[in-house]
């Protein structure tokens, strides 16, 4: 191998790592990503909790075990929906929608169906009755031109 091919090579693995370097460093920082990950929607909750510390120690010789609480800040994370949670979300709640708009609709004809039926029954009580009084006001008015 000739002492310019192998310089050659050298020299584009330094470009290489040089590139990667310059690529890693200059790549977005934390800060971006807790930017964008609050503008979609994420929350973050900072609540304090508490939490034990075990901390062994050898002290001449012998193992001395510490216990100790220490508060920290420890955040919770709620991450915004994905599509795919609220395209299942809708389609739940529009099936639900349905079926009470279907059971909805049911109960209502069934109660005008029930409207109807008293409606003719008093239509019928109402024409008895009206048949019967003219009748009766046939019959007196026949006896009275009849003399």
């Amino acid at each position: 191998m000739r002492k310019e091919d192998k310089d050659f090579r050298i020299l584009i693995i330094c470009a290489l790592l040089c590139a990667f370097w310059i690529g890693f460093l200059s790549s977005c920082s934390p800060q971006y990503h807790m930017a964008k990950f609050i503008k979609k929607g994420g929350k973050v909750k900072n609540d304090t909790t508490l939490v034990t510390v075990n901390d062994t120690i050898r002290i001449n010789g012998k193992d001395s075990v510490i216990v100790r609480t220490v508060s920290a800040v420890c955040p919770d994370w709620e991450a915004p929906k994905t599509r795919y949670e609220t395209r299942i979300e809708y389609r739940y709640k529009t099936k639900v929608e349905k079926a009470q708009i279907k059971w909805r609709t049911k109960y209502q004809i069934k109660y005008i169906n029930q409207q109807r039926k008293i409606e003719t029954k008093n239509n019928k009580t109402l024409n008895l009755l009206l048949i019967v009084v003219g009748l009766i006001t046939l019959t007196i008015l026949a006896f009275k031109f009849s003399k």
